[in-house]
């Protein structure tokens, strides 16, 4: 059954009831609905479905299928997404505080924020994202899944409990671990096509044979000390924040 989007939010607002399967054809604005705790099965939005702090929604329902971006940002009783979830654009979750988890085998079209997704432990097995990934301030998080697929950028500045990442990882854009003060080292086989930032990664101590690094490393003094020049591929440069002067410097290693 169709549905206009203002005929949609009209019913749910009065609290009609609102069958399962229902279509809405086009962009539906639910942000700012405080009091809404759930949404019918099976509902398909054919646009962007915002729900922007809707701080009472505890749940999303089975199959529910967003044929744009997704925007579930400071829904904080949010405890987790339905399995089969499909988002055919942008995912944000941004300052979901109360988000344990995700459903395996999720598929996002776009990017998927994640930021300050404090209660996250783990992403699943599966996840693939077409976009950017954003894990800003993800401070539960302790490592991510083997096989993880990221077209873009992947932000884990903040993560201050990931420990390790999956060997084998590519990384299609920049790489940030700012204040990854827990991760040790980095994986065998790392491969990134952009820049990779380790400022403040202050666990880690040197890097793996056969890093590749498209663009710059950005990294603090003392790790530059302690790496042997004979482990760098030749066209390295690497950048460190001069934390005493408050400037950036540069630095090319050569064999």
């Amino acid at each position: 059954m169709n549905i206009s989007p203002e005929e949609f939010k009209k019913k749910l607002l009065a609290n009609e009831h609102l069958p399962e399967g229902l279509v809405v054809k086009g962009d539906l604005n639910l942000k700012y609905c405080t009091s809404l705790t759930h949404l019918p099965e099976g509902l398909v939005v054919e646009g962007w479905l915002d729900l922007r702090n809707c701080t009472s929604l505890t749940h999303l329902p089975e199959g529910l299928v967003v044929k744009g971006n997704l925007y579930l940002r400071n829904c904080t009783y949010l405890t987790h997404l339905p399995e089969g979830l499909v988002v055919k654009g942008y995912l944000s979750l941004y300052n979901c505080t109360s988000l344990t988890h995700l459903p395996e085998g999720l598929v996002v079209k776009g990017y998927l924020s994640l930021y300050n997704c404090t209660s996250l432990t783990h992403l699943p097995e599966g996840l693939v994202v077409e976009g950017d990934l954003f894990l800003t301030g993800c401070t539960s998080i302790t490592h991510l899944p083997s096989g993880l697929v990221v077209e873009s950028w992947l932000d884990l500045t903040g993560c201050t409990s990931i420990t390790h990442l999956p060997e084998g990882l590519v990384v299609n854009g920049d790489l940030y671990l700012i204040g990854c003060t827990s991760l040790t080292h980095l994986p065998e086989g790392l491969v990134v096509y952009g820049g990779l930032d380790l400022r403040n990664c202050t666990s880690i101590t040197h890097l793996p044979e056969g890093l590749v690094v498209e663009d710059t490393i950005y990294c603090d003094r003392a790790l530059i000390g302690s790496i042997p020049k004979e482990d760098l591929p030749l066209y390295i440069n690497f950048k460190f924040e001069d934390k005493i002067y408050g400037h950036t410097m540069q630095l090319l290693l050569e064999r």
